[in-house]
């Protein structure tokens, strides 16, 4: 039974680090997004979302795409790392 308590403290503290982790790699990637231009991101993001609303085609997906590549790239990236962050953690 102390070796089972042992564990879920273990456990628990484990947990807590990943949480910690998590909090400081979403709070660095919060930074590079501000330096970034957040507001492009918002905005193109905004573009997309209207436009996946709107028809969902994908005719007007790539135009906001070729329209905003940089922002479009962006926000690719950022996306990709916050699923890698949440994904990759054990």
């Amino acid at each position: 039974m102390a070796d089972n308590a042992s564990e879920l403290s273990k456990d628990y503290n484990k947990i807590k680090d990943d949480i910690s982790a998590l909090k400081n790699d979403v709070a660095g990637l919060l930074k590079l997004l501000e330096k970034e231009g957040l507001d492009q991101v918002k905005s193109t993001l905004n573009n997309v979302k209207d436009t996946v609303k709107e028809t969902c085609d994908l005719h007007k997906v790539e135009e906001c795409v070729k329209n905003n590549p940089k922002e479009s790239i962006f926000f690719a990236v950022a996306a990709g790392m916050v699923l890698a962050c949440l994904l990759g953690r054990k």
